[in-house]
């Protein structure tokens, strides 16, 4: 791409609104205004940046990074990465689109969207145009979202995976942890579909969520199935789980004699397993136990 102008021109136009260098120093939430630079190809030396790219450099100012290298100011691992960007755009001789994770100054992990493209300045200069966007915010958003339950808005099938597999870390190295797995499931979720709607049933999955969530205030709620929770209690709610599901069991009582759902429960402390799957193992177990139970219960009733 020729460029009819000057590297300080382009940047210019490019960062106009960021005169001053910015301070997001104390924002642990902090998102970076545009990152802009170029660098000669031939001599790898930044030839200008905006105020922002300075500050990710943990520079004061754009004239301090004038005339270093990648590799002085970010080192070579980073500097491999940005050097394998740049073939890209060299052999394709078009820009280049790519998304990156980098650390900034204090340890904090942003995505950037990062364009690429190869230009050349009035002296002839073949340079390397760089435009980074910040858009870690909307990517822990995502995350955010991938790890919820969209019916309910607890965490989900996933999330429960990753925690346990974090408890499981402690328990391969032998920690001392305390846990409790309680599993929950809703009986006769065909019959509800089938008399009700599937709008029944989803206001019955929130209702029962909502029982779980009110008695375990202090741990996490995960929908790990259709008609399936799970809750996994450590330290102030496992010292109190007997009394807690007792309180949840009464709760469900009194929601079915006024015609509510039916909710089978199972519970397994941790003692000594060689995971945390084999404890939920045991608590799903309990549940299809007491799922039975009720099952016999009602039939005898009836």
């Amino acid at each position: 791409m020729e460029v009819s102008t000057t590297p300080e021109d382009i940047l210019l136009k490019l960062s106009a609104p960021l005169s001053a260098a910015p301070d997001f120093s104390s924002q642990p939430d902090r998102q970076m205004p545009v990152l802009t630079f170029i660098r000669d190809i031939q001599s790898g030396r930044y030839m200008s940046c905006s105020p922002s790219f300075a500050v990710f450099a943990q520079r004061s100012k754009p004239e301090e990074i004038t005339g270093l290298t990648a590799e002085e100011l970010f080192g070579s691992d980073l500097t491999a990465r940005f050097h394998d960007t740049d073939a890209k755009v060299l052999q394709a001789m078009a820009p280049h689109t790519c998304y990156e994770e980098i650390s900034d100054s204090t340890g904090v992990i942003h995505c950037f969207q990062s364009t690429r493209m190869k230009i050349t300045d009035d002296s002839g200069r073949d340079c390397i145009l760089g435009i980074s966007v910040d858009i870690s915010k909307p990517v822990r958003i995502m995350k955010r979202l991938k790890l919820r339950d969209e019916l309910t808005g607890v965490k989900n099938r996933l999330s429960f995976e990753q925690y346990t597999a974090n408890l499981n870390r402690h328990i391969q190295k032998g920690d001392p942890v305390e846990f409790a797995v309680s599993t929950f499931d809703v009986n006769d979720m065909k019959g509800i579909n089938a008399s009700g709607g599937i709008h029944a049933g989803d206001e019955t999955l929130r209702m029962v969520c909502t029982m779980i969530c009110d008695i375990f205030v202090h741990s996490p709620v995960f929908r790990i199935g259709g008609d399936e929770f799970a809750v996994i209690s450590r330290g102030q709610d496992y010292e109190q789980i007997s009394g807690l599901l007792a309180d949840l069991t009464l709760y469900y009582q009194q929601s079915c004699r006024s015609g509510g759902p039916v909710v089978a429960c199972g519970m397994a402390r941790y003692s000594g397993e060689s995971s945390a799957e084999e404890v939920f193992e045991k608590a799903l177990q309990r549940m299809f136990k007491n799922k039975a139970q009720l099952k016999q219960r009602i039939k005898q009733q009836k």
